[in-house]
């Protein structure tokens, strides 16, 4: 459970009614992965509001009519996973931030430069992203983030993806052979 100061508004509207909960603002790094009653950690008050700001509590009838229940734990799931989550701006930056960084990191550790067979420095991974626009979304996991980005860098600077055996495997298996075939591609034509 997160402090009330700190924490993001979840927000459902459904049936009519307006239905929020206060959540920890980490609660976005899970979005997706997470249901039920692993949820319910998240919340920083174990009550449905009709407003939080004012602390207006959700009436029982009007959670029956749009959720079909009052359990706490299937409301609670189905807010996070429909409604929209009120981040700050100072949260979203610097969880925006953060995300961005574990990307760079893991784009890193997964690539080498296939003339030097030496993996990229962090600081060429870091700006050849900028230089292809790359943009982080809070809600995207960070496997498919991974995915994208190199995707998006191969046009920038050369790359190849290190042996499965020479690194974790998070799901990349599938574009190996294309972003290889891609890479060479691209290096054969700056040549």
């Amino acid at each position: 459970m997160g402090s009330l100061d700190s924490s993001v508004i979840a927000r459902l509207e459904s049936n009519g009614g307006m239905f929020e909960i206060l959540l920890d603002p980490s609660v976005v790094d899970v979005v997706g992965r997470v249901e039920g009653s692993d949820l319910l950690s998240y919340l920083v008050v174990d009550t449905v509001f009709k407003d939080a700001s004012k602390g207006i509590r959700s009436a029982e009838k009007e959670m029956v009519d749009a959720f079909g229940t009052t359990d706490i734990t299937e409301v609670v799931s189905r807010i996070v996973v429909s409604g929209k989550i009120q981040l700050t701006t100072k949260q979203r930056r610097e969880m925006l931030e953060a995300k961005r960084r574990k990307v760079v990191a893991q784009v890193a550790a997964i690539i080498i430069d296939p003339e030097t067979r030496l993996p990229h420095p962090i600081k060429r991974v870091e700006l050849a992203l900028e230089e292809s626009k790359f943009h982080v979304d809070l809600f995207k996991p960070i496997n498919e983030h991974v995915k994208d980005a190199v995707r998006a860098i191969e046009c920038f600077i050369p790359v190849e993806l290190k042996m499965a055996s020479d690194t974790r495997e998070d799901g990349l298996s599938c574009c190996r052979n294309y972003l290889t075939l891609k890479s060479q591609e691209m290096n054969r034509k700056r040549r």
